[in-house]
């Protein structure tokens, strides 16, 4: 699964969300929350690659939010999930 995000166009916690459930697609991402996007990845069969464009835009817009979007990240690497972060 490719998602890209753009920190120009994603502003807000729920800008950034809302971009990776749209992308995603999946009934079973419930929850607009990062455990939901945390669940929805781990169950997910396959390499997960995050293209970042404009990350300096993105971590000045989401704050801590970035930090455990990376968080995330990293908790699903310990759980065995390949993702491939650029």
């Amino acid at each position: 699964m490719d998602l890209e995000i753009d920190g120009k166009k994603i502003i807000s916690k729920n800008d950034l969300l809302d971009e990776l459930k749209k992308q995603i697609n999946s009934k079973e991402f419930y929850g607009d929350n990062f455990d939901a996007l945390f669940d929805i990845l781990l169950n997910y069969q396959g390499l997960v690659t995050i293209k970042v464009k404009n990350e300096e835009l993105l971590i000045k817009n989401l704050k801590e939010y970035y930090v455990i979007f990376k968080k995330v990240i990293s908790n699903l690497r310990k759980e065995g999930k390949v993702i491939d972060f650029k």
